[in-house]
């Protein structure tokens, strides 16, 4: 009995597999729809295997590994709700692969963008502003800088969370010497960093923020021109306009965080007690402790861990590789798991492993 040949279509499709450098899938996740594309590379959309909860994955070529390591050695170290969450790091011979949270809100400036601007001191405006800044301060807490905050390096949940990303520029403050650095957009960046100065980073993301606020609720930025250098010039002669629709206590926060030198900057601990948040008690949260309660501590965490030993699953492996920051296949479906016992799955089709 002769065997039976594929049809040509199959070989050609298996052809096409086989020649294609595109792969349709790395580690634990099957890639779906490209996000976007930045500097080193792109984003694309993937769904974990055994969960199908997705992820974003950053994909980036070796030849950037100097850059995207140091991001990663940072990115790792940082956990807290309103900063997106690195689940696992892969790597092949010609590419990393940075698996993330995934946000299906999108970027924060195309929401501003999609309304034109949010109202002065709506809700909304607070609830994403305060969790902006909350997650810088706990950055700073932990010793480091962002130097790259912008409306597009923010991200929304569905339900209108902040998760800030894209910590390629962050660098450690652990040490008292002064940053000399240009990075980040010039819209965005501080007068000190713009003008070549020796500058203390936290005074620089606070600037940013500043930029950040007034762009929520205007709908434009401050210092805004097609030519760089005309920014640089309306940044250091602090060329920008209040609009009338801008309450007072907005204008007050906004002039004090937008000052030419970084002493005379209110502070993180300030923009939070502001009368800017007044009212807002809904949106305040406690900060979360630069040193995390050990895992299993919150009623989430103890059922997932109690599920995980009823299966069988080498949980004491899992939670050495989250606890040493890993970011590892046990990390990550440690934090997909602990993602879906929360009830806030991301999920492409609905498959969730039975735990």
């Amino acid at each position: 009995m002769s065997r039976t040949h594929k049809p040509k279509s199959q070989t050609s499709d298996l052809l096409k597999s086989l020649s294609s450098s595109t792969l349709s899938s790395v580690g634990n996740y099957v890639f779906g729809k490209t996000l976007g594309e930045g500097t080193f590379g792109k984003v694309k959309l993937a769904a974990h295997k055994l969960t199908g909860q997705e992820v974003a994955i950053k994909i980036v070529d070796k030849i950037h590994a100097p850059s995207v390591v140091r991001e990663i050695e940072t990115w790792r170290h940082l956990h807290h709700p309103n900063i997106a969450q690195l689940y696992e790091v892969l790597t092949t011979e010609s590419r990393i692969y940075m698996v993330m949270e995934h946000c299906a809100g999108g970027e924060a400036f195309d929401y501003v963008c999609e309304r034109g601007r949010l109202y002065d001191r709506s809700e909304d405006a607070r609830r994403i502003f305060r969790q902006i800044v909350e997650a810088v301060g706990y950055c700073h807490d932990m010793n480091f800088v962002h130097r790259d905050l912008k409306l597009e390096n923010i991200l929304l949940t569905t339900d209108l969370n902040v998760k800030v990303i894209d910590f390629g520029f962050t660098r450690s403050i652990s040490t008292p010497n002064l940053l000399d650095t240009y990075c980040g957009s010039v819209a965005y960046a501080a007068p000190e960093m713009i003008s070549g100065q020796k500058y203390h980073g936290p005074q620089a993301d606070v600037w940013s923020l500043g930029v950040i606020l007034y762009t929520l609720i205007c709908g434009y930025l401050p210092f805004d021109d097609d030519n760089d250098l005309m920014i640089h010039k309306k940044i250091m002669n602090l060329e920008y306009d209040l609009p009338d629709f801008l309450s007072d206590v907005s204008k007050d926060i906004i002039s004090k965080i937008l000052q030419i030198d970084g002493t005379s900057r209110i502070t993180i601990p300030d923009i939070l007690s502001h009368p800017w948040f007044r009212d807002d008690t809904l949106n305040k949260s406690p900060p979360p402790s630069v040193c995390p309660k050990p895992l299993g501590s919150t009623p989430e965490e103890a059922n997932l861990i109690a599920k995980m030993e009823q299966l069988g699953m080498d949980v004491e492996g899992i939670l050495r590789s989250v606890q040493g920051n890993e970011c590892d296949a046990s990390s990550a479906i440690w934090y997909l798991l602990l993602q879906k016992e929360r009830g806030t799955p991301q999920s492409s089709d609905g498959r969730f492993v039975d735990v």
